[in-house]
């Protein structure tokens, strides 16, 4: 069995986990072996010219084994802590970034860039590029980003168009909506180039979203695409 005063290095958590009692009844030496002979004892039936091979452990270095099984649990509860934040204001933090469009007509948005980093379209919701955002882990007053983005008319065989007439780009600076944590961001795109971009790990399908739901757009739809009749 193990002594306190051997464990006088350990963290209180792990203390108080554990126990004077705890100690003795958890880390007993009948429960510690080798990783090899508890996989043969709980996982597979027993292999007597494997289990063979174990031997009586020496009071020392069943002591030592204490010890190293207890410095092993100390560093998984250690690890396992959420990692904190850093007192620097202006640490910043990358997340993902999904950008919607709005613009209820039969035009669409090929490409959108913020702060210079992106480069997928505005759909409907369904398409998220990971690490296209970079932003402050602290919200402040004043809080802008560089959004970018193409809008193009839809293409009709009655109405060629080349790709420079089809298409135009449109930049503007954005406020950025207040937030706690960053992980991801929605980008809105509305009507006369109106912009929203809501860092939140809630979506647009959750009642408590600051903004707007996912759009809907199927032109196929209003045309009489695809529909039954």
């Amino acid at each position: 069995m193990v002594e306190m005063s051997e464990l006088s290095w350990l963290p209180e958590k792990a203390k108080v986990i554990f126990g004077m009692q705890g100690v003795s009844r958890t880390l007993d030496a009948r429960s510690l072996t080798t990783p090899g002979s508890a996989h043969c004892m709980r996982t597979e039936p027993a292999d007597s010219s494997a289990c063979a091979l174990m031997k009586p452990r020496s009071p020392h270095r069943r002591g030592a084994m204490h010890i190293a099984a207890l410095a092993a649990v100390v560093l998984t509860l250690t690890s396992c802590k959420p990692p904190e934040r850093s007192s620097d204001p202006n640490a910043r933090v990358g997340g993902s970034l999904t950008s919607m469009d709005y613009e209820p007509t039969d035009t669409y948005v090929d490409v959108v860039y913020v702060n210079g980093r992106g480069g997928d379209i505005a759909g409907t919701g369904g398409s998220t590029v990971l690490g296209a955002i970079s932003l402050p882990q602290r919200w402040h007053p004043g809080l802008t980003v560089r959004a970018k983005w193409r809008r193009c008319r839809a293409f009709y065989v009655d109405r060629p168009e080349t790709e420079e007439e089809a298409c135009r780009w449109i930049e503007k600076y954005v406020p950025v909506h207040p937030y706690t944590y960053v992980g991801r961001t929605w980008l809105h795109i509305f009507a006369d180039d109106e912009v929203l971009v809501i860092p939140s790990m809630k979506g647009p399908n959750h009642p408590d979203y600051p903004g707007a739901e996912f759009p809907y757009k199927n032109f196929n739809d209003r045309r009489g695409i695809g529909r039954d009749d």
